[in-house]
C-alpha cells in the first residue's frame, strides 16, 4: 500500500514540473538501481498511460472538488476570460479563470 503514496507523489511531481507523460517511462528501472533493497520500489508501476489515468481520473477530480468547495465558501470571486483565434486551424478558444479570496491563505 505504501507504493500508492509513492506513485501519487511521483505523478504530482511530474505535473508540477510540466514533464511529459512519456518521460515517465522506464523510471522503475532507475528507481530500482537507486534503491536496490527497498520493497516499495519493486511495486511502483508508473508508465505514461498509468500516469495519464492517475492524473486525469484520480488527482484532477480531487483538486477540482477542493477548489470548487473553496470558491463556494468564498465571499468574493470573479471569472475573467480570454478569447483567442488560432490562426492555423481558424478556430477560436476561450480560457476561463476563477479568482477568489481564500481566508486560509492569508498571512498575518
Amino acid at each position: 500500500m505504501k507504493y500508492i503514496k509513492a506513485e501519487i507523489i511521483w505523478a504530482l511531481d511530474m505535473v508540477k514540473k510540466h514533464r511529459s507523460q512519456r518521460s515517465c517511462d522506464d523510471q522503475q528501472s532507475i528507481f530500482q538501481a537507486m534503491f536496490k533493497s527497498h520493497r516499495v520500489v519493486d511495486n511502483i508501476q508508473m508508465a505514461k498511460d498509468k500516469l495519464g489515468y492517475v492524473v486525469t481520473f484520480g488527482l484532477s477530480p480531487h483538486f477540482q472538488k477542493e477548489i470548487l468547495a473553496r470558491v463556494h465558501t468564498s465571499k468574493e470571486f470573479s471569472i475573467p476570460f480570454d478569447e483567442a483565434l488560432n490562426k492555423i486551424v481558424q478556430r477560436g478558444h476561450q480560457d476561463l479563470w476563477i479568482r477568489y479570496f481564500n481566508e486560509h491563505w492569508c498571512y498575518g
